[in-house]
């Protein structure tokens, strides 16, 4: 036999929840320190102009393969 189902309690959703909240935040501030790390990394190379142009090959690399699967 199953057993009954369980609905959880308001308690349990409010505990989820902020755990979704959190893990979110955490992703944010991680995400971030890289996006920073990056930024600090192209210029200490001096490739502030040569970036961009590289990054705008690679997504249409992507959109091509993309394309053509």
């Amino acid at each position: 036999m199953s057993a009954p189902n369980k609905k959880p309690t308001m308690m349990q959703v409010k505990n989820a929840i902020s755990n979704l909240v959190a893990e979110y935040s955490n992703m944010a501030n991680y995400i971030s320190s890289l996006d920073q790390t990056l930024g600090s990394y192209i210029e200490f190379k001096k490739d502030g102009k040569k970036f961009p142009k590289w990054l705008e090959k690679q997504v249409k690399e992507l959109k091509n393969k993309e394309k053509n699967k």
